[in-house]
């Protein structure tokens, strides 16, 4: 990340989320929602050079995603609670929109789909089934 330290995030099952500096080896600041789902997925993603602070993105077992803005108050931007998945979500992929015209998100679940969505409002922008007879289990 330009500018800033390295960060790391590492999600946990207890559905907590932690945010590290790479360089230090420092706990900068730890996430959590209210539900106790374990954490599945996880993504950051540095909005460079736009000077915004970077997004944590984490999925729990209960098929929602919430997006985190990482700075002095590390609080959660929105949550997708209405995933369009039917199954735990297994991986999250973040595209940083050249010529995209912004950044999106992908989910993948178990339920052997991928959904599209807008990093910054959380609209779904489309899906991808039927090409899979088992769960999908990693993006790139």
């Amino acid at each position: 990340m330009k500018g800033t330290k390295p960060l790391l995030v590492t999600g946990h099952p207890d559905n907590t989320v932690t945010v590290w500096d790479v360089s230090s080896g420092e706990k900068k600041a730890i996430l959590s929602e209210k539900s106790k789902q374990e954490i599945t997925a996880i993504a950051i993603y540095d909005p460079e050079p736009s000077g915004s602070s970077p997004r944590v993105i984490a999925a729990g077992r209960d098929k929602s995603v919430t997006i985190w803005l990482v700075n002095s108050s590390a609080r959660a931007k929105y949550k997708l609670t209405g995933s369009g998945h039917s199954d735990v979500i297994t991986a999250i992929a973040v595209y940083p929109g050249q010529g995209l015209g912004s950044a999106l998100i992908v989910t993948a679940s178990a339920d052997r789909s991928a959904i599209i969505w807008k990093l910054e409002t959380g609209e779904r922008v489309g899906a991808l089934r039927g090409a899979h007879t088992r769960r999908l289990n990693c993006l790139a």
